[in-house]
């Protein structure tokens, strides 16, 4: 059975190679394209807690004019996040996925998957993509499903769990997203608040969630899971002040690593674009959890 799926996939591969030949020229300079790794990620946001905005394969679609699942593409998006992908600072990690030196380090699917993507978009990530600056991994947040060595995976929750240790922590999330709700991810934190957001569609109304952001106390982290709304948002809280962290995936990678799940698979009471539908998702009883909400907006 392995064996004929590998066999589909070469001439997937194959056929993308023949179809899209040209694009093989564009594959030097992607290599030029410089991502650090996660470990050197991590200890960047340790040292000199700097903040940190990422952008994945769906940010990068939205540049290139494409619909997301849960964020259809409109070109002030576009815009938005193509001046994050060139703005410079040395106290704001912008991640994308190291993807450009080695595909190696990644399971066999997730290798086939950026394969297929580098092989389809690697002239429109060329034109977009600052080949003279450095970049930081988006894979910070996926530490665990997608890399193929899990050794180094407890080490690096541990790297995590410290960012935010004895912090005043205000997560700005999708109302399914319940990050740390049922698992001791945010164990160490002095205080944990809440601002609820949409799940999807959430950049039509990042106005209102930024003007509701302002109000809060610069002391405190802001963690960000709300898709590509979170790293615009989180951009502009950066550039007035605040210390945010896009965290993204990072409670659902923990939820599989605890269960040492082998496959991407649903949670009953979070949303995962990747597997699961908003709809099917139930609202959840816990007082906890409710009380941590200091702001809804939803519309």
């Amino acid at each position: 059975m392995k064996a004929n799926i590998w066999y589909n996939r070469y001439l997937i591969l194959k056929d993308m190679f023949i179809k899209q030949k040209n694009k093989f020229l564009y594959f030097s300079d992607l290599k030029k394209i410089k991502v650090k790794n996660t470990d050197e990620t991590l200890d960047e946001i340790l040292k000199k807690k700097k903040s940190v905005i990422r952008l994945g394969d769906g940010e990068l679609n939205l540049i290139f004019g494409e619909n997301l699942k849960f964020q259809k593409y409109n070109e002030k998006i576009s815009e938005e996040l193509k001046e994050i992908l060139k703005f410079k600072s040395d106290n704001l990690l912008v991640c994308l996925p190291n993807i450009f030196q080695n595909l190696d380090i990644y399971t066999d699917d997730a290798k086939f998957f950026w394969q297929q993507y580098l092989l389809r978009k690697a002239d429109k990530i060329l034109k977009v993509i600052d080949k003279n600056k450095i970049y930081y991994d988006t894979q910070i947040s996926r530490f665990y499903m997608d890399i193929k060595d899990k050794s180094k995976v407890e080490n690096r929750i541990q790297k995590i769990l410290k960012i935010w240790e004895s912090r005043e922590v205000i997560i700005i999330e999708g109302e399914k997203s319940r990050l740390g709700v049922g698992n001791n991810l945010f164990k160490k934190t002095k205080k944990i608040e809440r601002i609820v957001c949409p799940s999807h569609e959430a950049y039509s109304i990042n106005e209102k969630i930024l003007q509701e952001s302002l109000k809060i106390d610069k002391n405190k982290l802001i963690l960000l899971a709300l898709g590509p709304t979170a790293t615009i948002l989180g951009f502009k809280l950066y550039r007035k002040g605040y210390q945010v962290i896009d965290i993204g995936h990072i409670d659902i990678e923990y939820e599989w690593y605890l269960r040492k799940s082998e496959k991407k698979e649903a949670l009953k009471n979070k949303y995962i674009g990747e597997v699961s539908n908003l709809e099917e998702i139930e609202d959840i009883i816990d007082k906890n959890y409710q009380k941590q909400i200091i702001c809804r907006i939803l519309k």
